[in-house]
């Protein structure tokens, strides 16, 4: 069993020249510089933030990437963060938890969070008891292999990628395996070898008063290949369920979003 060491990493932020606009989404990109190989031409490599922002973008998003979590993040109409993944991922602060938390507290917050790691560091947080997931496993080394594709169900059904970081890469490392909570519903899960394994996401609704909405990932979008399905296609999803952008107008209907969160914890 691999050890958990928690690396806080302690940045001063300057500040924003400009003020976002209210459309304006916010990529944390917190993975800490790790990449991968580009999933689509094998060639080169990147980090998950590229390949989220281009979907983003392409899905009619203005985004703004930082390294750091900025204290206020009201001035945003999504939060999107991108943790990294074993050995290197993106370790969160009790500050930043904290921030999270309070973030979710506000009225109609979207977020969107991936990490392998998430469940096995935060898993008994009050900030992951809001994302509706049950963290089970802490996944397997890349050796052994974790996720070689990604199938939508439920409300992503029809929708595959694979996965070409399997048993390959670090972004196959360690991945969480987690099980949606009773407000939680899974959206997308993996397949190793045939078998169901670890890699999924789940998603939430919450009802009133909060009403918020998020989407917890255990693996890098932007590690996912184009194919028949795209990675604008899935975001184009997720912007729908957020609400955000003008994937709203042509994405899911509200009344069609699913299980519904009967009160904030």
């Amino acid at each position: 069993m691999k050890t958990v060491k928690l690396i806080l990493i302690a940045v001063t932020v300057v500040g924003f020249a400009t003020v976002p606009a209210a459309s304006t989404v916010l990529v944390w990109d917190h993975d800490m510089n790790q990449a991968f190989t580009d999933p689509d031409d094998g060639d080169g490599s990147m980090g998950s933030e590229v390949n989220v922002r281009a979907a983003l973008e392409a899905n009619g998003v203005t985004v703004v990437t930082s390294t750091v979590l900025p204290t206020d993040l009201s001035p945003y109409e999504a939060v999107f963060v991108l943790c990294g993944w074993w050995p290197n991922d993106g370790a969160l602060s009790q500050a930043e938890l904290s921030r999270l938390e309070g973030y979710l507290n506000r009225l109609r917050a979207r977020l969107y969070i991936e990490g392998g790691e998430i469940g096995n560091r935060y898993g008994n947080t009050l900030f992951y008891s809001l994302l509706g997931a049950e963290f089970a496993d802490d996944g397997r080394p890349k050796e052994e292999g974790n996720m070689n594709e990604a199938q939508g169900i439920g409300w992503l059904e029809g929708l595959r990628y694979t996965y070409p970081g399997y048993k390959t890469e670090d972004c196959d490392n360690f991945i969480d395996e987690i099980n949606a909570d009773a407000d939680g519903e899974v959206i997308m899960r993996s397949k190793r070898a045939g078998n169901q394994s670890n890699g999924r996401v789940v998603r939430i609704d919450a009802g009133p008063p909060y009403d918020y909405r998020a989407i917890y990932s255990t693996f890098p979008f932007g590690a996912l290949k184009n194919g028949t399905h795209t990675r604008t296609q899935l975001m184009g999803r997720y912007v729908a369920f957020l609400g955000i952008g003008a994937g709203y107008q042509t994405g899911v209907a509200p009344a069609s979003l699913g299980r519904v969160k009967a009160g904030f914890r």
